[in-house]
């Protein structure tokens, strides 16, 4: 039994924003804690967990990612907004039920919710963004008094925002943070580079989900966004705690005397490329038109034909057509069935490979092995799954989707377990549990 309303104010922002999917999010930050207790252990092993003013930049940066998600998917909701009043005409802003100054509204505030929650000294852009809400609502105010005068100032205004929020995201990573005469040309070295590791990752997540939704419709290529996007979440959390605690400071004086920490840079690039492979593979599936040549769709409850395959319920009956599945689907290709376990299982490689290193290092205990192949096994498992329910008939293409960005929560935890982290992989696989159940309540796809 749903705990929302079919439809209720909160049930179509929560819609919109696919909130179920968030705890990913929540994961790849816990992945993003765990790349940076490993870097240095001996010095801030217990740092981010003992610490209530050390632990506010992990959950200040956390926060942000999860707004800067949400930012997105309000943003695909109103860039496909003409698509789904075609093909998902019950979505909040095709249907209506959702306003669309309001949807830029919540955008922009998430936008600017996601940069003002960095750990870091650069100024919030409080003025860009009363700027960009003045331009949404001169712009609803203009299309209601059907005046061609004022809708063409409110988009002159708004392109004006546009370009300060871009000088203002180049200022901020390319100025000093504040008067750095009197240090040291080593300080204030270190000071630049922690001022762009940590307003970076945020200014490259920001642009990427931006430019991805602007694109996805154009180009295949525009996954390679998202990919970016979910690279940089624990980079993103990895910095908010390395650069406080002074890490990235004592490797930037190793570099001064030419001992590059090509071992740490890897690391950093490695273990989130699994991320980037899931989200690949992912996004191959979302994108992936399914032929219905030969096939006769009906409800199960009801046998009413289904003329267009894809919609979540029978216009006849009402009846979810993900959890009752129409008659007349067809099996998987066997090149398809192969691919559905392959396919899925590529993400798994680097997590096995850290595991493997552990193993010839003799530096993994019996909790960690225990938790990485329970781990491990699940996301091979759900992900195969999913890929085979997505690929197999229309109408399970969402639930397919949805279970498959479940499993960043397993992949989160496997890779925790591979680099010797065994309660945050717990967290992730608590989270993956939690993930699924509020997929039943919100859609994940």
């Amino acid at each position: 039994m749903p705990l929302l309303q079919r439809y209720s104010p909160l049930r179509d922002w929560l819609d919109l924003a696919r909130a179920s999917n968030l705890p990913t999010i929540v994961t790849h930050c816990l992945l993003g804690v765990g790349m940076a207790l490993m870097l240095d252990g001996d010095s801030i092993s217990w740092w981010p967990l003992t610490s209530a003013t050390a632990l506010w930049p992990i959950i200040a940066t956390t926060i942000g990612m999860c707004a800067l998600y949400t930012a997105g998917m309000v943003l695909n909701g109103i860039v496909d907004r003409d698509v789904d009043a075609r093909e998902r005409p019950l979505r909040p802003i095709a249907a209506g039920r959702i306003r669309l100054p309001w949807a830029w509204t919540a955008f922009i505030a998430l936008m600017f919710l996601g940069f003002a929650l960095r750990p870091t000294f650069a100024a919030a852009p409080i003025p860009i963004a009363v700027a960009a809400l003045i331009g949404v609502w001169s712009m609803n105010w203009a299309d209601s008094m059907r005046s061609l005068m004022l809708r063409k100032l409110a988009k002159a205004w708004c392109l004006i925002a546009v370009i300060a929020a871009i000088w203002w995201a180049i200022d901020m990573v390319i100025k000093d943070p504040f008067d750095l005469t009197g240090f040291e040309e080593m300080n204030q070295r270190g000071i630049r580079a922690g001022q762009l590791a940590l307003n970076l990752p945020t200014l490259m997540i920001a642009i990427s989900l931006v430019a991805y939704n602007l694109l996805h419709k154009r180009t295949a290529w525009s996954i390679v966004f998202l990919a970016v996007c979910r690279f940089l979440v624990p980079i993103a959390v990895m910095m908010a705690i390395i650069v406080p605690s002074g890490f990235l400071a004592v490797k930037l004086n190793e570099v001064q005397f030419n001992r590059v920490p090509w071992v740490e840079i890897s690391l950093i690039l490695v273990i989130p490329l699994a991320l980037a492979l899931h989200t690949i593979m992912l996004s191959f599936v979302a994108r992936r038109e399914v032929s219905a040549e030969g096939a006769t769709y009906r409800c199960a409850r009801c046998n009413y034909r289904l003329i267009n395959p894809s919609i979540a319920n029978c216009p006849e009956c009402g009846s979810a057509l993900v959890d009752v599945p129409p008659i007349g689907d067809r099996a998987i290709s066997p090149r398809l069935r192969r691919a559905s376990f392959f396919l899925p299982c590529i993400a798994c490689v680097v997590p096995v490979f850290f595991f493997v290193q552990s193993m010839i290092r003799g530096t993994f205990e019996l909790t960690n092995i225990a938790i990485f192949a329970i781990a491990a096994v699940m996301f091979c498992i759900t992900s195969t799954r999913a890929f085979r329910a997505a690929l197999s008939h229309p109408s399970r293409r969402p639930a397919g989707i949805a279970a498959l960005i479940a499993a960043f929560a397993l992949l989160d935890a496997s890779l925790l377990a591979a680099i010797s982290a065994p309660f945050l992989a717990t967290t992730c696989i608590a989270l993956w549990f939690v993930t699924r159940w509020v997929q039943k309540q919100i859609p994940g796809s």
